[in-house]
């Protein structure tokens, strides 16, 4: 039986081209810079939509119609493969039959061999004596020998047939492999493709995060330079005022320094001026006979004294305790010292021993302690102070 031959076009059943696959142009292979996309052309309309969202556009649309171009190759396909899948299956269960014929006649002539054998063997003829088997008739040879024929033409035509199958066999399965390798050619090229565009897509899309990541780089450090020159002109703003403010301090601190040792000086001639006047009266006057009372002590220096002067002031030794006015009795946290007759008054009584010279006023009595408040919150007691 001469073989069936095999007259299916796989590249036409694919739709592909019969040249060498392998030498086809894939720019992903062919092209050293295969992610460099081309430079515009300058007679394209500008649109809003951005360049590269329409090249990505593009290209996934290019990858949609490939993988669409490759289902549809399947789909033809399939029914072909199909119909060489059944035809190899039939092939191959007649070929397992026509073996199984094959072995049943080799089985047969065994057992006849076998059994020719034993009856030629020393064991039959010993027993043939006994057991004598009875001669067969020429019909019977005949019969056997017919049937031995008949065997060994059905085998001899078994064989052929099955060559036959056998051949017919492998060329279904090299046209269904072929056809196979044509889809799979064709699949790689269409992946070849698809690769390709999937790279310019991702290459682009890491181009343009990688402009984003520097632009944000650029916008950050703009911002901690701009921080930077803040913060280093606040702390060469906040150096100057605190170099001014301590120079302003210690000009201040020199200023009061010097104001405490002049108003310090101005007392010391004071006292030691009213000392000196008040020593020469008392070498030019008689001393007065005191009485034993305290006031009766009290009224000669009075008379004699003219409580001019400056009048320290004389506190309490502790801030519960209370001084008692030696003239109107009246108790305070602090008193006024005439520095000469030593008596020890409150300010208003002070103000009323005091003489008062013409053309001058005193100071309004028990005003504010009469105090003078200085620089750095210092204040000096000037209870001597006359008004022109």
């Amino acid at each position: 039986m001469a073989p069936v031959p095999v007259t299916d076009d796989y590249y036409a059943i694919l739709e592909v081209d019969s040249a060498p696959v392998l030498r086809y142009h894939i720019p992903s292979l062919t092209s050293k810079s295969s992610n460099k996309t081309k430079p515009p052309s300058k007679t394209q309309p500008e649109t809003s939509i951005p360049k590269s969202n329409q090249e990505d556009i593009s290209d996934s649309a290019a990858i949609a119609a490939i993988r669409k171009v490759k289902i549809e190759r399947e789909v033809k396909w399939r029914p072909t493969a199909k119909r060489y899948e059944d035809i190899i299956f039939e092939q191959k269960r007649e070929v397992t039959r026509l073996k199984k014929d094959i072995k049943d006649l080799d089985d047969i002539k065994i057992r006849e061999l076998a059994e020719q054998v034993a009856a030629n063997s020393w064991s039959a003829w010993i027993f043939s004596s006994l057991h004598k088997k009875p001669v067969e008739s020429e019909e019977e040879k005949e019969r056997k020998s017919n049937e031995r024929l008949d065997r060994l033409h059905s085998k001899n035509v078994k064989e052929k047939v099955l060559e036959s199958k056998m051949t017919q066999l492998r060329q279904w399965g090299k046209g269904l492999k072929d056809g196979q390798d044509v889809l799979a050619i064709a699949h790689e090229i269409e992946d070849g493709k698809i690769l390709f565009y999937e790279n310019r897509i991702r290459a682009r899309r890491d181009r343009e995060l990688e402009e984003k990541r520097r632009e944000v780089e650029r916008v950050r450090d703009g911002a901690l330079k701009k921080e930077r020159e803040k913060r280093d002109k606040e702390e060469a703003e906040c150096l100057t005022k605190y170099h001014a403010a301590r120079k302003l301090r210690e000009e201040q601190e020199a200023a009061a320094e010097k104001l405490r040792e002049d108003a310090a000086r101005v007392r010391r001639m004071q006292e030691e001026s009213t000392a000196r006047f008040y020593e020469q009266q008392r070498r030019h006057q008689t001393p007065p006979v005191g009485g034993s009372s305290r006031y009766s002590r009290r009224k000669p220096e009075r008379g004699s004294c003219i409580h001019n002067g400056w009048w320290p002031k004389v506190e309490a030794e502790s801030s519960w305790d209370r001084l008692e006015c030696e003239e109107c009795g009246a108790t305070y946290g602090y008193l006024l010292r005439c520095p000469s007759c030593r008596i020890k008054a409150c300010v208003t009584c002070q103000q009323t021993l005091r003489p008062v010279r013409q053309g001058q006023r005193r100071t309004r009595p028990g005003y504010g302690n009469n105090q003078t408040r200085g620089s750095k919150g210092h204040t000096y007691d000037h209870y001597e102070e006359w008004s022109d």
